[in-house]
Protein backbone atom coordinates (compact mmCIF):
# COMPACT_ATOMS: atom_id res chain seq x y z
CA UNK A 1 0.00 0.00 0.00
CA UNK A 2 1.38 3.42 -1.19
CA UNK A 3 2.25 5.57 2.10
CA UNK A 4 0.11 8.83 2.08
CA UNK A 5 2.05 12.24 1.18
CA UNK A 6 2.18 15.25 3.61
CA UNK A 7 -0.24 17.41 1.34
CA UNK A 8 -2.65 14.38 0.83
CA UNK A 9 -2.74 13.75 5.07
CA UNK A 10 -3.10 17.51 4.86
CA UNK A 11 -6.36 17.83 2.37
CA UNK A 12 -7.92 15.08 4.65
CA UNK A 13 -7.39 17.18 8.38
CA UNK A 14 -8.78 20.03 5.93
CA UNK A 15 -11.64 18.04 5.38
CA UNK A 16 -12.29 16.43 8.53
CA UNK A 17 -12.03 20.30 10.33
CA UNK A 18 -14.79 21.43 7.42
CA UNK A 19 -16.96 18.59 8.98
CA UNK A 20 -16.34 20.06 12.59
CA UNK A 21 -14.17 16.56 13.22
CA UNK A 22 -11.66 18.25 14.80
CA UNK A 23 -10.61 14.51 16.52
CA UNK A 24 -9.86 13.09 13.37
CA UNK A 25 -8.48 16.60 11.46
CA UNK A 26 -5.69 16.92 14.71
CA UNK A 27 -5.18 12.64 13.79
CA UNK A 28 -4.57 13.42 9.78
CA UNK A 29 -2.14 16.70 10.49
CA UNK A 30 -0.47 14.92 13.26
CA UNK A 31 0.68 11.97 10.57
CA UNK A 32 1.18 14.78 8.25
CA UNK A 33 4.13 16.09 10.31
CA UNK A 34 5.59 12.66 10.83
CA UNK A 35 6.66 13.25 7.34
CA UNK A 36 7.29 16.40 7.12
CA UNK A 37 7.42 17.81 11.14
CA UNK A 38 8.22 21.81 9.28
CA UNK A 39 5.40 22.00 7.42
CA UNK A 40 3.79 25.59 8.23
CA UNK A 41 0.51 24.76 6.63
CA UNK A 42 0.27 21.86 8.54
CA UNK A 43 1.75 23.43 11.75
CA UNK A 44 -1.08 26.69 11.40
CA UNK A 45 -3.46 23.71 10.77
CA UNK A 46 -2.94 21.73 13.93
CA UNK A 47 -2.54 24.82 15.80
CA UNK A 48 -5.91 25.58 14.91
CA UNK A 49 -7.73 22.51 15.20
CA UNK A 50 -6.26 22.27 18.81
CA UNK A 51 -7.59 25.90 19.85
CA UNK A 52 -10.87 24.09 18.43
CA UNK A 53 -10.11 21.51 20.92
CA UNK A 54 -9.08 23.51 23.81
CA UNK A 55 -5.54 22.64 23.64
CA UNK A 56 -4.28 26.00 23.92
CA UNK A 57 -0.68 25.55 25.13
CA UNK A 58 -0.56 22.85 22.10
CA UNK A 59 -1.56 25.38 19.88
CA UNK A 60 0.96 27.90 20.90
CA UNK A 61 3.70 25.50 20.65
CA UNK A 62 2.55 24.49 17.34
CA UNK A 63 2.46 28.25 16.36
CA UNK A 64 5.86 29.17 17.89
CA UNK A 65 7.32 26.47 15.36
CA UNK A 66 5.49 27.49 12.22
CA UNK A 67 6.99 31.17 12.78
CA UNK A 68 10.58 29.40 13.57
CA UNK A 69 9.85 27.76 10.01
CA UNK A 70 8.97 31.00 8.33
CA UNK A 71 8.76 34.36 10.18
CA UNK A 72 6.47 35.74 7.34
CA UNK A 73 3.53 33.65 7.72
CA UNK A 74 0.78 35.27 8.93
CA UNK A 75 -1.67 32.28 10.07
CA UNK A 76 1.41 31.64 12.79
CA UNK A 77 1.19 34.50 14.42
CA UNK A 78 -2.65 34.45 14.17
CA UNK A 79 -3.05 31.27 15.62
CA UNK A 80 -0.18 32.20 18.51
CA UNK A 81 -2.11 35.25 19.56
CA UNK A 82 -5.50 33.20 19.61
CA UNK A 83 -4.23 31.07 21.96
CA UNK A 84 -2.28 33.49 24.11
CA UNK A 85 -5.73 35.40 24.44
CA UNK A 86 -7.41 31.89 25.37
CA UNK A 87 -4.76 31.33 28.08
CA UNK A 88 -5.92 34.95 29.62
CA UNK A 89 -2.30 36.24 28.81
CA UNK A 90 -2.73 39.04 26.96
CA UNK A 91 1.06 40.41 27.56
CA UNK A 92 2.39 37.56 25.66
CA UNK A 93 -0.24 37.98 23.11
CA UNK A 94 0.99 41.54 22.87
CA UNK A 95 4.45 40.17 22.82
CA UNK A 96 3.42 37.78 19.59
CA UNK A 97 2.20 40.86 18.02
CA UNK A 98 5.09 43.08 18.33
CA UNK A 99 7.18 40.63 17.70
CA UNK A 100 5.18 40.07 13.94
CA UNK A 101 4.57 43.79 13.23
CA UNK A 102 8.45 44.38 13.59
CA UNK A 103 9.08 41.45 10.92
CA UNK A 104 6.61 43.01 8.18
CA UNK A 105 7.57 46.18 8.67
CA UNK A 106 10.98 45.13 7.41
CA UNK A 107 9.46 44.03 3.99
CA UNK A 108 7.72 47.30 3.01
CA UNK A 109 5.81 45.69 0.74
CA UNK A 110 4.30 43.37 2.76
CA UNK A 111 0.27 43.99 2.86
CA UNK A 112 0.01 42.32 5.92
CA UNK A 113 1.14 45.08 8.33
CA UNK A 114 -1.99 47.51 8.31
CA UNK A 115 -3.77 43.87 9.91
CA UNK A 116 -0.87 43.67 12.54
CA UNK A 117 -1.13 47.65 13.49
CA UNK A 118 -4.99 47.49 13.89
CA UNK A 119 -4.64 44.29 16.21
CA UNK A 120 -1.25 45.43 18.22
CA UNK A 121 -3.60 48.45 19.16
CA UNK A 122 -6.84 46.31 20.34
CA UNK A 123 -3.75 44.29 22.16
CA UNK A 124 -2.57 47.45 23.29
CA UNK A 125 -5.38 48.66 24.70
CA UNK A 126 -6.54 45.84 26.40
CA UNK A 127 -2.78 44.79 27.86
CA UNK A 128 -2.84 48.31 29.59
CA UNK A 129 -5.79 47.43 31.14
CA UNK A 130 -4.75 43.92 32.56
CA UNK A 131 -0.95 44.55 33.25
CA UNK A 132 -2.52 47.30 36.13
CA UNK A 133 -4.58 44.80 37.62
CA UNK A 134 -3.59 40.99 36.61
CA UNK A 135 -0.88 39.05 39.41
CA UNK A 136 2.87 39.36 37.47
CA UNK A 137 3.84 36.00 37.61
CA UNK A 138 7.40 36.53 35.85
CA UNK A 139 10.32 39.17 35.59
CA UNK A 140 9.56 38.42 31.38
CA UNK A 141 6.29 39.60 32.35
CA UNK A 142 7.19 42.15 33.86
CA UNK A 143 9.39 43.03 31.34
CA UNK A 144 6.61 43.63 29.23
CA UNK A 145 4.89 45.24 31.59
CA UNK A 146 7.39 47.32 32.25
CA UNK A 147 7.97 48.47 28.34
CA UNK A 148 4.52 49.40 27.84
CA UNK A 149 4.23 51.91 31.13
CA UNK A 150 2.13 54.39 30.87
CA UNK A 151 4.46 56.18 27.89
CA UNK A 152 2.81 59.80 27.63
CA UNK A 153 3.50 60.24 31.39
CA UNK A 154 7.66 59.71 32.66
CA UNK A 155 6.38 60.27 35.76
CA UNK A 156 4.59 56.54 35.56
CA UNK A 157 8.19 54.84 35.47
CA UNK A 158 10.14 57.16 37.92
CA UNK A 159 7.20 56.63 40.32
CA UNK A 160 7.60 53.39 40.36
CA UNK A 161 11.36 53.29 40.75
CA UNK A 162 11.38 55.54 43.66
CA UNK A 163 8.32 53.04 45.24
CA UNK A 164 10.18 50.14 44.83
CA UNK A 165 12.90 52.25 46.45
CA UNK A 166 11.35 53.16 49.57
CA UNK A 167 10.08 49.38 50.19
CA UNK A 168 13.49 48.10 50.40
CA UNK A 169 15.49 47.49 53.34
CA UNK A 170 18.64 49.58 53.66
CA UNK A 171 21.03 46.84 53.08
CA UNK A 172 18.59 46.58 49.98
CA UNK A 173 18.75 50.27 48.85
CA UNK A 174 22.82 49.95 49.41
CA UNK A 175 23.42 46.59 46.93
CA UNK A 176 21.11 48.01 44.52
CA UNK A 177 22.42 51.49 44.51
CA UNK A 178 25.63 49.80 43.71
CA UNK A 179 24.61 47.87 41.07
CA UNK A 180 23.12 50.56 39.20
CA UNK A 181 25.80 51.71 39.08
CA UNK A 182 27.59 49.39 37.38
CA UNK A 183 24.77 49.44 34.67
CA UNK A 184 25.23 52.74 34.32
CA UNK A 185 29.01 52.32 33.55
CA UNK A 186 27.95 49.74 31.33
CA UNK A 187 28.67 46.48 33.68
CA UNK A 188 27.40 43.50 34.04
CA UNK A 189 25.03 42.55 36.89
CA UNK A 190 26.67 40.67 39.63
CA UNK A 191 25.01 37.53 40.64
CA UNK A 192 26.10 37.25 44.06
CA UNK A 193 25.38 40.21 46.75
CA UNK A 194 28.26 39.43 48.90
CA UNK A 195 30.90 39.90 46.28
CA UNK A 196 29.37 43.32 45.48
CA UNK A 197 32.50 45.37 45.28
CA UNK A 198 32.70 48.81 44.31
CA UNK A 199 36.35 50.18 43.16
CA UNK A 200 35.83 53.93 43.95
CA UNK A 201 36.21 54.70 47.47
CA UNK A 202 34.29 57.33 47.85
CA UNK A 203 30.84 54.72 47.06
CA UNK A 204 32.98 52.64 49.58
CA UNK A 205 32.36 55.04 52.33
CA UNK A 206 28.54 55.37 51.83
CA UNK A 207 26.94 54.19 55.06
CA UNK A 208 23.53 52.72 54.85
CA UNK A 209 21.78 55.44 56.84
CA UNK A 210 22.47 57.64 53.37
CA UNK A 211 20.42 55.87 51.46
CA UNK A 212 17.15 57.22 52.43
CA UNK A 213 13.76 57.18 51.14
CA UNK A 214 12.81 59.28 47.91
CA UNK A 215 10.51 62.03 48.09
CA UNK A 216 7.03 61.45 46.62
CA UNK A 217 5.71 64.40 46.24
CA UNK A 218 6.09 64.77 42.66
CA UNK A 219 4.04 61.64 42.03
CA UNK A 220 0.87 62.62 44.57
CA UNK A 221 -1.36 61.92 41.78
CA UNK A 222 -0.03 58.99 39.73
CA UNK A 223 -1.01 55.25 40.51
CA UNK A 224 1.71 51.80 41.27
CA UNK A 225 -0.46 49.50 40.57
CA UNK A 226 -0.57 47.00 43.38
CA UNK A 227 0.46 43.98 41.68
CA UNK A 228 3.57 45.75 40.58
CA UNK A 229 4.70 46.38 44.29
CA UNK A 230 3.40 42.61 45.27
CA UNK A 231 5.51 41.34 42.64
CA UNK A 232 8.82 43.20 43.99
CA UNK A 233 8.13 42.86 47.38
CA UNK A 234 7.74 38.92 46.91
CA UNK A 235 11.38 38.70 45.02
CA UNK A 236 13.61 37.14 48.02
CA UNK A 237 17.13 37.30 45.53
CA UNK A 238 17.99 40.50 45.74
CA UNK A 239 19.92 40.62 42.27
CA UNK A 240 15.78 39.46 40.99
CA UNK A 241 14.89 43.27 42.45
CA UNK A 242 17.81 44.90 40.31
CA UNK A 243 16.51 42.95 37.34
CA UNK A 244 12.90 44.05 38.39
CA UNK A 245 14.53 48.15 38.64
CA UNK A 246 16.59 47.53 35.45
CA UNK A 247 13.48 46.58 33.30
CA UNK A 248 12.09 49.99 34.24
CA UNK A 249 15.15 51.82 33.56
CA UNK A 250 15.91 50.04 30.45
CA UNK A 251 12.65 51.59 29.04
CA UNK A 252 13.08 55.05 30.29
CA UNK A 253 13.99 58.00 28.12
CA UNK A 254 17.51 59.90 28.68
CA UNK A 255 15.73 62.67 30.16
CA UNK A 256 14.45 59.88 32.90
CA UNK A 257 18.12 58.64 33.53
CA UNK A 258 19.24 61.70 33.61
CA UNK A 259 16.60 62.25 36.77
CA UNK A 260 17.74 58.42 38.09
CA UNK A 261 21.53 59.95 37.64
CA UNK A 262 20.83 62.96 39.79
CA UNK A 263 19.68 60.87 42.23
CA UNK A 264 22.16 58.37 42.71
CA UNK A 265 24.72 61.03 42.63
CA UNK A 266 22.86 63.10 45.60
CA UNK A 267 23.20 60.24 47.63
CA UNK A 268 26.77 60.53 46.74
CA UNK A 269 27.13 64.51 47.84
CA UNK A 270 25.40 63.84 50.92
CA UNK A 271 28.44 61.74 52.16
CA UNK A 272 31.30 64.20 51.33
Amino acid sequence: MKEESCDTLRLKGNAAFGDDDFESAEEFYTKALDIDSRSTAVLGNRSLVRIKLGNFQGAVEDATKCIESDEMYLKGYDRKIAAEIALDQIWKARQTCANGLAKFRKNAGSKHIAYFVRRFKTLCDQGEVRDQKDQVKSLEQWKEVAAYMNSKDGRVRLACLATFWNASSPEERMYIFKQFIRIQQGDALLENPSSMECADKTLKSISLDKLSALPMDNYENVTIHAPWATFYSSQTELVRKVEIFKAVFDVCSDVEKNLIAGDLGNFVQSTE
